[in-house]
């Protein structure tokens, strides 16, 4: 998870993370804390993301499954 790509996409489709919180139906706090890896963001909310941020499925991969499994 790449949250500071996330949060630079956020800001390039001139969105807010209000905005995408209440489009996921989730508070900012539950927001940062999937964010910081406290918690994991499910399937759904990825889909939500990707349609309200209109990310290619290269950009949601770098963001959501960046990291390499050796």
């Amino acid at each position: 998870m790449d949250g500071n790509e996330l949060l630079a996409e956020i800001k390039r489709k001139g969105k807010t993370v209000k905005g995408l919180c209440e489009a996921l139906h989730i508070s900012t706090s539950t927001f940062y804390k999937k964010l910081k890896g406290l918690s994991d963001f499910t399937r759904r909310e990825i889909v939500e993301i990707k349609l309200y941020l209109n990310l290619t499925i290269e950009k949601t991969r770098l963001i959501f499954f960046n990291e390499w499994v050796s």
